[in-house]
C-alpha cells in the first residue's frame, strides 16, 4: 500500500469516525464547507468514496474569482452558493478601511458562515500556514460548531499527487500561476500578489478603488484623523504599499488598472 493510499484511507475513516448519526442533524450528517481550491476539491471527493452525506456550501464574497465559480457550479454541482448579508464593498466603507492581515474582518463576516450548530468538514490543514498548524486540530469547537478537517496532516504535495492520480477536476487558476485561490485582493498575499489580481480581474479592483473611496468619505463625514489624500491614495497605499503620487488619477480612475 502507497503512502498515499494510506492517507486516503486514514481520512475516510475518519469521515466515518465522525459522522454523527442522521437523526442529530436531520437526514445530512455533515455541513461541508467548499471552497472550490484544491483542498477542498480532494473533500468533496473524499466524501463521495466514503458515501457519507454531505450538504455544501461555498460562501460567496462578492470578490471571487469567475473562474472559480463557474468551476464550482460546472464540476461540484451539488453544491449551494450562501450569499452574504453585507457585500466585501459595503464592509470596506462600514469599516473604514479595506482589510488587513491584522484587520480581517472579511473572513469573520464572508468566509467563517453557516453550519452553526453543525457537524462541518473542511479541508484546513497544517502545512497552509503557520497559523492554521498552531491553531486547528483534527476536531475542534469553533464559533458555535464542531469542525472536523480529515486532510489536516496532508502535505501540500499530497494534495496534488491525490488530485492528479485520480483525476480529481480542479481550477484552472492553478494552472495560470495561482498557489492558492480565495477572495481576489485578499491583503495576505502580498503586494506581488496583489498586483497581479488587479492585472487579472481589474473589474474586481475597480469595486475595491470604490469602496475605498466610500470609506475616506466616511471618515471625512465621521471627521476621523486621516493620512490618505483621498480614496485612491487609499486604495493604491493598501494595494502597493506606494502613495498615490506614483500612480497619479486619469479621468477613467488610477491607473494601476492601465
Amino acid at each position: 500500500m502507497s503512502d498515499l493510499t494510506r492517507l486516503i484511507d486514514t481520512s475516510i475513516k475518519r469521515l466515518h469516525t465522525f459522522r454523527p448519526p442522521d437523526n442529530l442533524f436531520g437526514p445530512t450528517a455533515y455541513w461541508g464547507a467548499d471552497s472550490g481550491g484544491k483542498d477542498s476539491c480532494v473533500i468533496v471527493w473524499l466524501a463521495g468514496l466514503a458515501g457519507v452525506p454531505v450538504e455544501w456550501w461555498f460562501n460567496c464574497t462578492t470578490v471571487d474569482p469567475p473562474q472559480l465559480i463557474k468551476f464550482i457550479k460546472e464540476h461540484h454541482p451539488e453544491t449551494r452558493f450562501a450569499k452574504p448579508a453585507r457585500t466585501m464593498i459595503e464592509l470596506i466603507e462600514h469599516n473604514k478601511i479595506p482589510p488587513l492581515r491584522q484587520l480581517r474582518y472579511c473572513c469573520r463576516e464572508l468566509k467563517e458562515r453557516g453550519g452553526i450548530g453543525r457537524m462541518v468538514i473542511t479541508g484546513v490543514r497544517w502545512a497552509e500556514s503557520r497559523n492554521r498548524a498552531k491553531r486547528r486540530k483534527l476536531v475542534e469547537r469553533f464559533s458555535g460548531r464542531w469542525v472536523v478537517n480529515p486532510i489536516i496532516d496532508w502535505s501540500t504535495d499530497e494534495v496534488w499527487d491525490c488530485i492528479r492520480e485520480n483525476n480529481i477536476p480542479y481550477c484552472e487558476l492553478y494552472d495560470q500561476g495561482c498557489d492558492r485561490i480565495g477572495c481576489v485582493l485578499c491583503p495576505n498575499g502580498g503586494a506581488e500578489q496583489m498586483a497581479r489580481d488587479i492585472a487579472m480581474w481589474p473589474r474586481i479592483a475597480r469595486r475595491y478603488l470604490k469602496g475605498c473611496e466610500k470609506a475616506y468619505a466616511a471618515c471625512i463625514r465621521d471627521g476621523d484623523d486621516v493620512d490618505w489624500i483621498d480614496g485612491t491614495d487609499m486604495f493604491c497605499r493598501w494595494a502597493t504599499g506606494e502613495r498615490m503620487r506614483r500612480y497619479e488619477k486619469a479621468d477613467e480612475g488610477c491607473l494601476l488598472f492601465e
